[in-house]
This record gives structure tokens, sequence and C-alpha cells, in this order.
């Protein structure tokens, strides 16, 4: 048999405006679940709602993005709330080579489940469709959070991680 998904709505909103100098944006996304869905949504009385607000704007030849997301999760397994506050920015600091760093905050609503993390990455163009990058970050998970490092990875509740990465990029 094939795989297929099992949702039933989704509704989704963006309104945004970006100049050469400056960009702002805000969404509203809904998904409602369905039989068999994952993540506790399983019937269409059940939803995750994220509504995020962000902006960037160019200072100098440096680039500062901030915003938030707002998320609420109407699970079978309860109601979660949470927002997630991200401050970055992206640093020419030679001709080729550019300085990306990022601080994130997780608050879960009502709960001592929340999450910091920080990251940075240096790349150094070769071409215009080539570079070479390495980066480090650091998790830092509080009570029963329990947020990897890395997409897909594992850690246990509470704990932190710090990782470090390195690649060759190429845009074919």
């Amino acid at each position: 048999m094939g795989s297929y998904i099992l949702i039933r709505h989704i509704y989704t909103a963006l309104l945004g405006y970006d100049t050469k100098a400056y960009g702002i944006n805000a969404t509203y996304d809904k998904l409602y679940g369905n039989t068999g869905a994952a993540g506790g949504l399983t019937d269409s009385a059940h939803y995750d709602r994220r509504i995020t607000a962000n902006g960037w704007a160019m200072v100098g030849t440096t680039k500062i993005g901030a915003g938030v997301i707002d998320r609420k999760t109407d699970a079978a397994t309860g109601i979660t709330e949470s927002d997630l506050f991200y401050l970055g920015a992206s640093i020419p600091v030679a001709p080729r080579l550019t300085l990306d760093a990022q601080v994130a905050r997780k608050n879960v609503k009502g709960s001592p489940d929340d999450t910091n993390l920080a990251v940075a990455r240096l790349t150094y163009a070769l071409s215009v469709r080539s570079a070479v990058y390495a980066g480090v970050g650091r998790m830092d998970n509080h009570g029963g959070a329990a947020i990897a490092l890395d997409a897909g990875g594992t850690t246990a509740p509470g704990k932190t991680q710090s990782g470090v990465m390195a690649g060759l990029r190429h845009a074919f």
C-alpha cells in the first residue's frame, strides 16, 4: 500500500513587505488533524496553530533579523502553548567571508520546559556557487524539554548539547 497524509484542513495566510533596506511579515497557520495523524492530532477537533511576526533590517552591510512564533497545539495528549523568540545577524567580515549567528528561546507557557539555543556559522565563498562553512551550536534544555541540537537527533530531558559542523556547499 502507498503512504498518504491524514490531514483534514490547513489554513495559511501570509502578509509581508520587503525592500532592499528592510522587510517585515506576519503569518497565520492552522492545521487540523484526522484519524491516524501523528503528534496527537488524531481527529479534526485537534489542531496545531502558529502565528508569526518577524522582520529584518540592513545596518550598513549587516543584516539583523528578529521574530516570534506563538504556537498552540490542541492534541489528544493535551494543550501546549509556547512562544519562540529569535534574534540573528549576518555579518560580512571580509570580501568572501560571512559570519551568521542566532540566539533563540522557546518559552513553554506555564511550564519550566524551556529551551535556549545559540548557533554561529562562518562561510567562505570559493566562487559564486560554491562555499565552505563551519559552525558551532549549543542547545540548553530546562525541565522536561528534550530538543536535540541536530535535526533528527535525540537528547534526554533537561540536558544541554553542544556541536560542531563543517561542510562544502555547491549550487547547481
